[in-house]
């Protein structure tokens, strides 16, 4: 009898960890599932978000090649507000040919701009040297510049050559990444096949550092550096053809209103070649 009791004790305990177990195992699957649920409505929330962003940059392209693109799209850096699907979009195209010229620039122009952007002394010094550095041939460091010893411990070297992306800023001695991040917006590598300087869409430091640096001007102070909302000064540069192969960025940021956000940016030139309505140069 009590070898009965025992064994139905036993087999009783059993039971209730067996249903334990697999309570166990239901509610993991369970949050497993609702885990997989969050991120996959996280996910597609970013899809879409992007997809939104994507449309922003093909309105943009169908405006400016409209006959008279410039009274629908500045191309001076300000933004314009869109809505496409409930979703808000902050749109913005740059003139890149109203931007310094990094890979241009002689020695004079380099001391201008890093003045411009609020260093003196051994600050601005450091950084000129270290530009000049990073793009000429040798490997004969400058007085205050840095060639292969100055960058071995980061594990880069110098370009030794034109830069070939803004991005190489950060890296380059007496620069670094929070400069170049200030510097990004009115510097660039593309000016075109043939293209030159246009003041007529360039801020106070591009225009001081391109037009009258080499005149003996004076540097323009910090303060006319653009700023987060700040825009370049309007521009005129009449119908679509005024546009055909100058390379201009498009931007587009959307956002949900809720604090999601997706961005994308895009070097485009009108035109193109092989009928092509434009190219892309880059895109991230």
């Amino acid at each position: 009898m009590n070898n009965r009791r025992g064994e139905a004790g036993y087999a009783l305990v059993a039971a209730v960890a067996s249903v334990a177990f697999f309570a166990l195992v239901s509610l993991m699957m369970i949050e497993a599932t609702r885990s997989t649920m969050v991120v996959a409505g996280a996910e597609l929330s970013r899809a879409r978000l992007l997809a939104a962003a994507d449309a922003g940059v093909a309105m943009t392209l169908q405006d400016l090649m409209q006959p008279n693109p410039i009274a629908q799209v500045p191309i001076n850096g300000s933004a314009r507000l869109l809505r496409y699907d409930g979703w808000l979009l902050r749109v913005s195209v740059e003139d890149e040919r109203g931007k310094i010229a990094l890979n241009q620039l002689n020695p004079q122009q380099v001391e201008a701009m890093f003045s411009g952007f609020g260093l003196h002394g051994a600050a601005l010094d450091e950084a000129v040297d270290g530009l000049l550095d990073w793009r000429d041939e040798d490997d004969e460091p400058r007085l205050r510049g840095a060639e292969d010893d100055g960058y071995s411990a980061q594990g880069v070297a110098p370009r030794n050559g034109p830069l070939k992306t803004v991005g190489e800023l950060a890296l380059i001695h007496g620069v670094g990444p929070a400069l170049a991040a200030r510097m990004a917006p009115v510097v660039t590598l593309n000016f075109g096949l043939r293209g030159e300087f246009d003041p007529r869409t360039a801020s106070a430091i591009a225009r001081q550092v391109m037009l009258e640096s080499h005149t003996g001007g004076t540097v323009v102070a910090a303060g006319a550096v653009l700023g987060e909302g700040q825009v370049r000064e309007a521009t005129s540069l009449g119908n679509r053809n005024s546009l055909i192969g100058r390379p201009l960025t498009i931007r587009v940021e959307a956002s949900d209103g809720q604090g999601a956000r997706a961005r994308r940016r895009l070097i485009v030139e009108l035109g193109g070649t092989d009928g092509r309505a434009y190219v892309v140069r880059a895109r991230d």
